[in-house]
């Protein structure tokens, strides 16, 4: 968990997507002023079903300024943020949770959902 912690400090300031753990995830979200997570697991078919379009979706929204991290529910600590289903999307919005979305979500889905908040 250390090396992870360290990992986010030094990327934190040069790439906006990362993965997050339990320690970790609160200061992500405090830290960036529109943060998308998805909480995901391996053995979870739906989450591989979506992960192309969740990357593309990243993609456009890391040159948005949007920080996308990415949370694996085995570590522990997702029901803390309201997410009982994988996959789920949590959009925080200057350090609260402003929506969540459950399911597979295409691209264009995704990064609609999320501009829709960067507009206001």
């Amino acid at each position: 968990m250390k090396k992870l912690a360290l990992l986010f400090i030094l990327t934190s300031s040069l790439a906006l997507a990362f993965a997050v753990g339990p320690k970790t995830l609160n200061r992500v979200v405090h830290s960036h002023k529109v943060v998308l997570v998805k909480f995901w697991a391996s053995w979870c078919v739906p989450c591989s079903i979506m992960k192309p379009d969740f990357e593309a979706a990243k993609r456009e929204l890391k040159r948005k300024r949007v920080t996308v991290a990415e949370y694996n529910v085995d570590l522990g600590g997702a029901p803390k943020y309201g997410v009982y289903t994988i996959p789920t999307l949590v959009l925080f919005v200057n350090g609260k949770a402003v929506e969540q979305k459950q399911g597979v979500l295409d691209k264009d889905s995704i990064v609609m959902w999320v501009d829709s908040y960067l507009q206001k």
